[in-house]
């Protein structure tokens, strides 16, 4: 949720003025149920087929994926290929999430959109290298609410993004879109020309 959050507002914010965010809204929610319902269709038959259990995330990706493609035909081409997708992917996201920080540099810094996406790069690259090193020579455990966590630095980020940044910024993005967002605005930034279509949406 804060991933998709972080990426539309960051394409939002290029859209031309005359886009229909609530029009290009559907596209996007069709676009990704229609492409998850497809790649569950083609997915969960491979791993059932193997005969392994099913998992998910990480595990499903990286492990039972790069096993069941071994006896397809071209199963080696479709392995590389699902590796150079899941890259793109990955930069997709990481040039979407980075945009809403260098452009606030840019803007309210004044400082240029290089160095600007030279500091961020730099920042959170040493913030990615702090939670790989969690995995091994920074890794640590602790207790939360009779919970044992064991990777440290990246059980604290998870715990504070996913339990404390993602519900409040949730909150305060629902404050500002009731309150400080006035209806005229709102109705031109969707497009909504009928009043009837803006009074169900409210």
């Amino acid at each position: 949720l804060g991933l998709g959050t972080g990426v539309m507002m960051m394409y939002g914010a290029y859209l031309p003025a005359h886009a229909s965010v609530a029009r290009l809204s559907a596209v996007v929610v069709g676009a990704d149920v229609v492409v998850g319902i497809l790649a569950g269709l083609v997915v969960l038959p491979l791993v059932f087929d193997a005969g392994d259990n099913l998992v998910g995330g990480a595990e499903l990706v990286f492990q039972m994926l790069a096993v069941v493609f071994d006896p397809l035909p071209l199963g080696g081409l479709l392995r590389v290929l699902l590796f150079i997708l899941l890259t793109l992917v990955a930069w997709l996201f990481a040039i979407a999430l980075i945009e809403p920080m260098v452009a606030w540099l840019v803007e309210s810094r004044e400082i240029s959109r290089a160095r600007a996406v030279l500091y961020c790069g730099v920042v959170l690259w040493l913030l990615g290298l702090m939670m790989i090193l969690s995995f091994n020579y920074w890794k640590f455990s602790f207790s939360l609410l009779g919970q044992t966590k064991s990777l440290g630095l990246l059980d604290i980020m998870v715990i504070v993004t996913s339990n404390i940044m993602l519900p409040v910024s949730a909150i305060l993005s629902s404050l500002f879109a009731g309150w400080a967002l006035t209806s005229p605005m709102t109705q031109e930034a969707m497009a909504l020309r009928s009043p009837c279509t803006y009074d169900i949406w409210l």
